[in-house]
């Protein structure tokens, strides 16, 4: 009986728990208002991630919110960015 592997396309695209979620929503949480936007490089050094992961959190639409005031520019709420962690903590963090 042969074994099959699962496809790239076949694998989980949901963007797995962190256990550092919850204390970067606390961190990014008290450094300004729910309502400041971020630039995508600084999404990325909140979360200690490169700028092309959270490329790819957006374009697979597993990331947070984000707004695209012109073709070239995203940002991101600090509000929905705490949110998104938040949800993303494992439960025993939360």
């Amino acid at each position: 009986m042969a074994t099959t592997r699962k496809k790239n396309d076949d694998r989980d695209q949901t963007f797995s728990p962190d256990r550092r979620a919850a204390r970067l929503a606390d961190e990014i949480e008290r450094k300004g208002k729910a309502d400041d936007l971020l630039m995508e490089d600084e999404f990325a050094d909140e979360l200690g991630v490169t700028r092309q992961r959270v490329r790819v959190l957006r374009v697979q639409k597993i990331g947070p919110p984000f707004i695209q005031p012109f073709p070239e520019v995203i940002r991101y709420r600090r509000g929905d960015a705490v949110k998104w962690l938040r949800v993303r903590a494992p439960i025993a963090c939360r």
